[in-house]
């Protein structure tokens, strides 16, 4: 057996909302799909494709990342210039 790539990351978001705007209209993610449950609704976006991105609503307490915190540390996104996507975020978000 060959693991092939990664299927999906999945975030809990504080503000479906505000999160679906920012990876669909700044980062250019497509929503596919979105699934009503009783604690609110997962969002489901692709990149590539291939990539896709869950988001599930909810969630109190923020994680405290440290060095010496175990598990999640980023995602990587690979874009064609980061200077330019800096940019660009920067604007969208002032």
């Amino acid at each position: 057996m060959k693991v092939k790539e990664f299927g999906h990351i999945a975030y809990r978001v504080k503000d479906m909302e505000a999160s679906v705007k920012f990876y669909t209209e700044i980062l250019g993610f497509t929503k596919l799909h979105e699934i009503p449950t009783p604690n609110g609704n997962i969002v489901f976006l692709e990149l590539s494709g291939k990539q896709s991105l869950e988001l599930f609503c909810g969630g109190e307490d923020e994680l405290k990342i440290t060095d010496k915190t175990r598990g999640y540390m980023h995602l990587c996104i690979i874009v064609e210039g980061l200077k330019e996507l800096a940019d660009f975020v920067e604007s969208k978000l002032n």
